[in-house]
Order: C-alpha cells, then structure tokens, then sequence
C-alpha cells in the first residue's frame, strides 16, 4: 500500500492527490510503487600494486656495462695513434740532424756535403768530392779542383813542449820560409797552434801553407799541413778546413799492422825476398 508522503495516510491506486490532507500529485499513484533503479556507479579497478622498483636513471646499468670498455678501447688507440707520432717525430729528428751534420758552411757561406773516413788511425770527415790517398802511413787529402793538398801527421809528444816562442825562432832560422804568422786558438775541443807561412820549393816554386798543431791528449798531437795551390785557396777553405778538424781524432790500432810488420820484418821479408831473388836469376 502506497501512503502519502505528507500525512502518511493510505493512497488507493489512480488518486492524484490525498483524500485525507489534500496534497497533489504529480501522477496518479501506482498499485506498486516503483523502485528507483539504483544503477550502481562501476567500481573503478583499482590498479594492482606494483612493487617499487630501483630507478632508472639515463640507463645507468647500460651505460655502466658498456661505456668502460668502449673508453678503454678509445685510450688503447688514443695512446697508440701517440706513440707512432712520437716514434716518426724522433725518426725525422734524428734523419734531419744528421743531415745537417753532413753539411757545414765555408767562409763564403757555401754549403757542402761531407763524407766521413777511417784511414791509418784517423777518423774525420771531408767533403764528399775529396778523395784519400795513402801509403807508408801518410795520409794525403785532396780536392778535386786542385785548389789544396792535405797531408795528416801526428806526434808522440807533449803540447806544452811547443810555445809560440820557440816556434818562430826555428822559423826565423830557415832561409826559404818568409812571412810567417802564429796564433793560438781553439778549434772544437783541440788547444791548437797554427803556423801560415810561404815556403819555397826546390824547383823555386813558392806556396802558401798553413800547419795546425793539434793538442789530443797529455801525449798526442795530430798534425795537419794544408798547401794551398792557388791564389784565394786559403780564403776560400780555410774555414771549412777548421770543421774538419774540430772532428778528427785518432787511434793507434790503424798502426797495429805497421808494429807487427816491424816486429817480424826478417820472417814477413822472406816472401818479398824470394822473389826479388827469382827475377834476378
């Protein structure tokens, strides 16, 4: 039974308003009251929960698993890339200082190349267009252009026996030397005396020479006589003379040969005998 919503009294079906308080209706009542359809709002699925998890953070574990190796391998040809440039760098170096070694620069500022040489004990270098000629322990340089003759000796003695002073009084006691000078200076490393002078020859012939006394050690003098066979020689070379002999030196193994010979002349003579003995029969 449906009652009135105002005074609660009994409403008989198809009444449009109460008979008892008057009230009205919107619409005949119903024998049955209809129920207000509750449409149950969808529950929202609330989402499962996920365990917390470490972040990610710029994919650090890729970056920390790769990123090491490719470093290393990046360094490894870093390092390498260096080191040929340092080897190719040093190569260079060593090729273009010896090849400034080979070429030194005369008073007229000309360039020349050198070559070095081992002959009878000494050890130097000439210019390349030099050659050597030797026999009977001599050393004799010459030039292609015939400006100089050079002739290499040396001496078992002491420097100090030598002075200016008692140099040029022997030079004063020779009749067939004139205008002498003498100087001391030092060439490379050698203390050294040098004597200029015009000597005359026996076919009355006179030459310009110079004669470096070269001080190479307590007891040893390397000598170089340089007889210049035209007028400018000396101006022209005798700077490039002066590298030369800042670089000699010498060793008494190139005379070994000549001790043994000497020691076993008799029995190393027999041979050349034999045959002496041979052509005159």
């Amino acid at each position: 039974m449906i009652k009135c919503p105002k005074c609660g009294s009994e409403l008989a079906p198809g009444v449009i308003s109460c008979p008892k308080c008057g009230v009205r209706f919107q619409s005949p009542v119903q024998s049955t009251p209809t129920q207000p359809v509750n449409n149950p709002k969808p529950q929202q699925q609330v989402p499962q929960s996920i365990p917390p998890q470490q972040p990610i953070k710029n994919d650090e574990p890729l970056v920390k698993s790769m990123e090491p190796e490719k470093t290393k391998k990046n360094n490894k040809g870093l390092l390498i890339v260096i080191a040929i440039i340092l080897i190719l760098g040093i190569v260079l170096f060593l090729y273009l200082n010896n090849e400034s070694k080979k070429k030194r620069t005369n008073t007229n500022n000309q360039v020349f190349e050198y070559k070095e040489i081992v002959t009878n004990g000494y050890k130097l270098k000439i210019k390349k267009d030099w050659y050597i000629v030797e026999g009977n322990g001599n050393v004799i340089i010459k030039d292609v252009n015939s400006d100089l003759i050079i002739r290499l000796s040396n001496y078992k003695t002491s420097f100090q026996n030598y002075s200016k002073d008692r140099i040029e009084t022997y030079l004063n006691n020779r009749d067939d030397i004139d205008n002498q000078e003498i100087s001391e200076l030092k060439i490379g490393n050698f203390e050294t005396i040098l004597v200029n002078a015009n000597i005359k020859e026996k076919d009355d012939k006179t030459y310009n020479a110079d004669y470096y006394y070269l001080k190479a050690g307590d007891n040893m003098i390397i000598g170089a006589t340089i007889i210049y066979l035209k007028d400018n020689a000396r101006n022209d070379n005798q700077q490039l003379i002066k590298n030369i002999l800042q670089d000699i030196s010498y060793s008494d193994d190139g005379l070994k040969a000549t001790q043994e010979t000497n020691n076993y002349a008799n029995t190393f003579g027999l041979y050349g005998n034999i045959l002496t003995s041979s052509n005159n029969n």
